[in-house]
């Protein structure tokens, strides 16, 4: 069995650096996923 590995040349170190999020955007998304009582289209055995 043989495993692939792919080294990568970053001396200033920016692929372990974390992505700053974009914080409205998911505040927006979040306040629409939590106040949202429609209708979800769904039949009862999709759910399950």
């Amino acid at each position: 069995m043989s495993s692939r590995h792919l080294a990568l040349h970053d001396p200033e170190g920016l692929l372990e650096g974390e992505l700053p999020l974009d914080r409205s955007t998911h505040e927006r998304l979040a306040k629409a996923v939590l106040v949202w009582t429609g209708e979800t289209g769904l039949q009862p055995a999709d759910l399950h």
